[in-house]
């Protein structure tokens, strides 16, 4: 399986400066931060009540979004959508990779061909009808979801009230066997260094870093468990989008940061004689390949499907009980998608 190096092509920051809350700035790095180890203990805690979640389209990614920010970047230009078999945010490839290994989470995935390229629309899970065996989330999932922002916030110095809006996200070309993809994944920050010394063309990719947190574990097992499960979440996420660091902060029960980890994105997908990850179950190849299966099924159905409607959206969803994924018509919103993004590239070139 051929899968090479993802390459940096376009990025945008959003919030901040920008005129309105969740609006986007083409070619700004503003909300890209600096990572710096936080002093510890420290309170994830803090603020929380002041916190504002993503709401709107923002709160899950948009594939229209991904094409104005390859347009609208400096140099930008249509070739660059034409050139790609796929278009997408990395979520939709991290629910792929780790499907072999799922469970427990069904998810689904819109998806449209224009112009011959194939472009995925994130669903989110919220919008799913849930499968018996999955709960509903308690009342604490805000709480988790927002000590990843408050170590975010922590490790880049930040203050005030955390407004989830504020992101930044890259683009990048990779090559997953036959399948171009352009993928846009929001990055958390930066190694101190990289202003000083970025890549040509200004790419800053091998300085990015991942930051995460989770419960410290107390004994050997608890590491075991993250090791076959997080980690290969982890790492599906961050090998997509060529990030080579990963800071993992460890929490106690009463949300305090206690330890600051970093792990390495290539010593996770490893399985060499000595390596930490030697023993895992998960196998990296299994990820990637499923992923370019799932690719090649969709653009067949797709192709299938257009024959009769050019411009159809089709919804894959998984089911974690039978182990499948089912394929059906998008709901009536989505099938504006094909017309939407035509719009935005027809726009382009005229202009």
């Amino acid at each position: 399986l051929h899968v090479s190096e993802p390459r940096e092509i376009a990025w945008f920051s959003r919030g901040g400066a920008c005129e309105a809350r969740a609006a986007a700035a083409y070619g700004s790095r503003e909300q890209l931060r600096t990572f710096a180890r936080p002093a510890l203990p420290a309170d994830l805690n803090a603020g929380f009540e002041d916190f504002k979640a993503k709401d709107g389209p923002d709160a899950r990614g948009d594939v229209l979004e991904v094409v104005r920010a390859v347009l609208n970047q400096p140099g930008g230009s249509t070739d660059l959508l034409r050139d790609a078999d796929v278009v997408t945010y990395r979520n939709n490839l991290n629910k792929l990779g780790f499907t072999p290994y799922n469970t427990r989470d069904v998810w689904a995935i819109d998806a449209v061909l224009v112009e011959g390229v194939m472009f995925l629309d994130i669903v989110d899970s919220d919008d799913l009808v849930r499968t018996e065996n999955q709960r509903a989330p308690p009342a604490s999932a805000d709480r988790f979801t927002y000590y990843g922002y408050r170590f975010e916030q922590l490790c880049t110095s930040g203050l005030g009230a955390i407004d989830a809006s504020n992101e930044f996200c890259t683009i990048v070309r990779l090559r997953l066997a036959q399948q171009r993809v352009l993928l846009a994944a929001e990055i958390d920050c930066e190694q101190a260094h990289a202003t000083h010394a970025p890549a040509p063309g200004g790419s800053r990719l091998r300085s990015y870093v991942e930051l995460k947190t989770m419960r410290q574990p107390t004994h050997a097992r608890q590491w075991q468990n993250a090791e076959e499960q997080r980690f290969c979440k982890y790492w599906i996420q961050s090998y997509l989008a060529g990030v080579p660091t990963i800071q993992l902060g460890l929490r106690d029960d009463r949300g305090i940061l206690l330890d600051v980890v970093p792990l390495q994105t290539r010593e996770l997908g490893s399985r060499s004689k000595g390596s930490r990850m030697q023993h895992v179950r998960w196998d990296p190849f299994v990820c990637l390949n499923f992923i370019c299966a799932f690719l090649a099924t969709a653009r067949h159905e797709l192709s299938r499907a257009q024959r009769v409607n050019p411009k159809l959206a089709l919804r894959f969803s998984y089911d974690p009980r039978a182990r499948r994924v089912d394929v059906c018509e998008a709901p009536t919103p989505k099938q504006a998608l094909h017309d939407d993004i035509r719009a935005l590239l027809l726009a382009a070139r005229v202009g």
